[in-house]
């Protein structure tokens, strides 16, 4: 069975250094190390680097006057986050990977003093496998920033822009240079025994005229060609509809349709009902090897072109279960710029009150980063439909994306 340890639990410090000069104290406790320029200091995980100075008197409030500018020498150190692994969550199996939903920058990750992988992206989540490095006791790991970028600002040539880090810290229409460093999603200690689910994707649509869902999944497992997946949709009256598949099946990937589902709606057309979909990972003697649980719920969109419009027009009409939507929202600018220090209700507060202004749509700017999951889960449950833009944007300068290999990889994935 995978067990799952929030590492957010644990008390974490950081430690700022003159870019390097960590490196050659890489194999002691560095938090404590005499050469570093910030010493340990308390940090919260997630969190940002600049909250953990500002709460110990390191930095001042960005949000007032012109001290955003007083923080810039933040971007000008590597900060090194440290904890020790629990003997006990590491003996719950055989397989050890520390899973990270959001790391803002670029660095390595280190156990033990042995870089496990190297991280770039702020988009896409990291998963280590950090079994090998593991010993008995005493297991320490690190996140090491170092300096992010120099410039990804509004302005600039969009061909050079090459890395994918969330452009709008480092000055928008509506916000001055912040540049966020730190762990800003979940951390997770993931230890399993005999297989595992790897990714699993999840698409719904429906038949508007017959009133029914229809549910397409899949995803990769670790364990072995013996197991099986049972596949489960659960709504508010019951079971839906099960069943249970060979793992290479559940690769390939289930179809089903005409499920007895409620339509979801956006907000003010109607009710936003959820369904549970449950995969349960089963080894060859039938026992639970993993778990992988999603909320879902069944519309169908489409784009109609407008009355009268000429063949050659783009249709512009949102059309949800065969009713036309006005789309009525805002562009969604991230609630702060270290939006690594963000809670669940902080988001639940202002989406609410979008909900209660009768809105129906965000955009998520191409300026901006992958929102957590719990934002889109809200979403779902208020019925505010999402525009969400490629991490791709104009720089006033030129209009005209990288076009390097690297690149080009980086927006795929």
């Amino acid at each position: 069975m995978r067990t799952r340890r929030d590492l957010s639990e644990l008390p974490w410090k950081l430690s700022g250094w003159t870019p390097h000069l960590w490196r050659m104290d890489s194999s002691m406790e560095i938090g404590a190390s005499p050469s570093a320029e910030v010493p340990a200091i308390p940090a919260r995980v997630p969190g940002s680097v600049q909250l953990a100075l500002k709460e110990a008197g390191l930095l001042p409030d960005w949000n007032s006057g012109l001290n955003a500018r007083l923080c810039e020498w933040v971007e000008n150190r590597h900060w090194v986050y440290e904890t020790v692994l629990p003997d006990d969550w590491l003996a719950e199996g055989t397989a050890r990977r520390v899973l990270f939903e959001g790391l803002d920058g670029c660095g390595s990750v280190w156990v033990n003093g042995v870089e496990a992988a190297s991280f770039g992206s702020t988009h896409l989540p990291l998963s280590v496998d950090i079994t090998a490095m593991t010993r008995e006791s005493g297991n320490v790991l690190r996140v090491v920033f170092e300096t992010p970028p120099r410039w990804l600002g509004q302005f600039g040539y969009t061909s050079r822009m090459t890395a994918w880090k969330a452009r709008f810290n480092y000055t928008w229409d509506w916000t001055p240079r912040l540049v966020q460093i730190g762990i800003w999603d979940s951390i997770s200690l993931v230890v399993t025994e005999g297989g595992e689910f790897g990714l699993v994707r999840v698409v719904t649509d429906a038949d508007a005229e017959a009133g029914e869902g229809i549910l397409e999944v899949s995803g990769e497992t670790s364990a072995g060609d013996a197991a099986k997946v049972r596949v489960t949709l659960e709504g508010e009256s019951g079971v839906v509809r099960s069943e249970e598949v060979p793992a290479a099946q559940f690769a390939q990937g289930l179809r089903w349709t005409g499920l007895d589902v409620e339509l979801w709606w956006p907000n003010l057309q109607g009710k936003q009902p959820l369904c549970t979909l449950t995969c349960v990972l089963l080894g060859e003697d039938g026992e639970v090897l993993d778990q992988v649980v999603r909320r879902v719920g069944f519309r169908h969109v489409e784009w109609r072109p407008c009355e009268g419009a000429p063949a050659e027009a783009d249709p512009w009409l949102c059309v949800v279960n065969g009713r036309p939507v006005f789309l009525q929202g805002v562009n969604f600018a991230p609630l702060c710029p270290n939006y690594a220090d963000l809670t669940r209700d902080d988001y639940e507060r202002r989406l609410r009150q979008y909900k209660e202004l009768g809105l129906n749509l965000f955009r998520i700017n191409a300026c901006q980063f992958l929102e957590r999951e719990w934002f889109y889960e809200l979403c779902d449950e208020l019925g505010l439909m999402v525009w969400q833009e490629f991490p791709l944007t104009s720089s006033g300068l030129e209009n005209w994306p990288p076009e390097d290999d690297a690149s080009i990889e980086g927006m795929v994935r």
